[in-house]
C-alpha cells in the first residue's frame, strides 16, 4: 500500500473510502465497485458467482440456483457458531471440497432431487482460477425491528461473493 494513503489525513469518511476503493484495484480487486447494494442484491450476486463456478453436469448442470437452493446455503451459514466453523464451511467439509445442497431446480433433469456439492472457495486459487474479488461501497442491511432504520456499511470486500472483510471508516 502506498505510504501517502497511509499517512494522508482524512477529514471525511467518504474521502477515505474513495482513496481505499481507488487503491484496491491496483492490488487485484475488481472494478467496477458495487454501489449501495441491498442484502438481497448481495445474495443474488453470491448466487450468480456460485452458479458461474459450479456449472458442471454433476453440480448445477448449467441451471442456476433456485431461491430455495440459495436459502439452503444461507441456512447453513446461519447455523455456524464460530469463525472456525465458518472457515470449515467455506472450504468444504472433511469428506468433500464443497458444500452440499439438495437440488430442486426442475429444469435440471439430471440432478433435481439429488444432493450436489458446490464449491464456494478454494484457498489454492487465491489470485488465480475462479476466484472473484469484488469491492462494495455503502451496502444497506435491513434491521430485525420494523421501526429501526436500515443499517449502512462502509466498504466490504467480497471473495467469491462472500463478505469476508468489512472496513468501517470512523473519523
Amino acid at each position: 500500500m502506498p505510504v501517502d494513503v497511509m499517512i494522508r489525513p482524512f477529514t471525511k469518511e467518504l474521502d477515505f473510502e474513495k482513496a481505499l476503493v481507488d487503491l484496491l484495484p491496483q492490488h487485484g480487486w475488481e472494478a467496477p465497485v458495487i454501489m449501495n447494494p441491498t442484502e438481497e442484491d448481495l445474495i443474488k450476486n453470491w448466487a450468480a458467482i456460485i452458479f458461474k463456478n459450479n456449472r458442471e453436469r454433476d453440480r448445477l448442470s448449467d441451471y442456476p440456483l433456485t431461491d430455495s437452493e440459495m436459502q439452503q446455503i444461507i441456512a447453513k451459514v446461519d447455523a455456524l457458531n464460530s469463525p472456525y466453523e465458518v472457515n470449515k464451511f467455506i472450504q468444504g467439509d472433511v469428506n468433500h471440497d464443497a458444500v452440499c445442497i439438495r437440488r430442486d431446480n426442475p429444469n435440471d433433469l439430471l440432478n433435481c432431487g439429488k444432493e450436489v456439492y458446490l464449491r464456494l472457495f478454494n484457498p489454492r486459487e487465491i489470485h488465480a482460477g475462479q476466484s472473484d474479488y469484488q469491492i462494495v461501497r455503502q451496502p444497506r442491511f435491513d434491521t430485525a425491528h420494523p421501526l429501526a432504520s436500515t443499517r449502512r456499511g462502509d466498504v466490504m470486500l467480497l471473495i467469491n461473493g462472500m463478505p469476508l472483510i468489512h472496513i468501517m471508516a470512523r473519523l
